[in-house]
């Protein structure tokens, strides 16, 4: 699975993990296997926009929550640092902590 993260400051952690293709957010399940090889289905919240399915590969964006009492104030603004492909496991946190 592609996973883009889209940091957000919040007072709250997010936890993501992949297994296969069901991405578990803060706890709660998105099973993605009913996306049709090179399909492609409107998320929903966390997801923004479409989640598609590349040569079976599936690609999706993730609103990510991060606690900014624990972060730096200045995080990467380079958009590579936020897109992991992850197949089973926690996906990175990209965020730099204190």
């Amino acid at each position: 699975m592609i996973i883009t993260l889209s940091p957000q400051d919040s007072s709250v952690d997010t936890t993501i993990s992949i297994d296969g293709q069901v991405l578990t957010y803060n706890g709660a399940d998105m099973d993605f296997s009913g996306v049709t090889l090179d399909g492609e289905v409107e998320g929903e919240d966390p997801v923004i926009g479409l989640i598609k399915n590349i040569n079976g590969v599936i690609h999706v964006s993730i609103l990510y929550p991060y606690n900014r009492l624990t972060s730096d104030a200045m995080q990467s603004i380079n958009p590579d640092d936020y897109i992991f492909n992850v197949t089973s496991g926690e996906v990175p946190s990209p965020i730099q902590l204190k």
